[in-house]
């Protein structure tokens, strides 16, 4: 669902010189994370105008301290989380593959280091 143009999305309240010292990176914030939203929905729109049904995941990474806000409008956006963080799974890349001669070994070792 878009958001209506010009249209208010909060209301702060407190003394002005605590508002004023805030406004600037509560805005930056609000920047960026509509910024991911935007760029999330304008991929999964883009997929499904070529007949794509599945999810669109954002895989790149974060700005460090913002992981939340950045994965949360990505999720608001129409996106999917790849994943939240490193430990969430075990990724091998070309690397890991060369490191070890083969994806099978590749494997291997990520199982006894991982334990699954």
């Amino acid at each position: 669902e878009e958001a209506a143009a010009k249209k208010p999305i909060a209301k702060v309240a407190g003394p002005a010189r605590c508002i004023l010292r805030a406004e600037r990176t509560a805005l930056n914030i609000l920047s960026l994370a509509s910024g991911v939203a935007t760029a999330a929905h304008a991929a999964m729109e883009m997929a499904r105008a070529r007949g794509w049904h599945g999810k669109v995941a954002g895989t790149r990474k974060t700005t460090p301290g913002f992981e939340l806000v950045e994965k949360y409008a990505l999720l608001v956006g129409g996106g999917a989380m790849h994943r939240m963080d490193l430990s969430a799974m075990v990724i091998l890349n070309d690397n890991h593959i060369c490191s070890t001669g083969s994806i099978m070994q590749s494997v291997a070792k990520a199982r006894v280091a991982c334990g699954f």
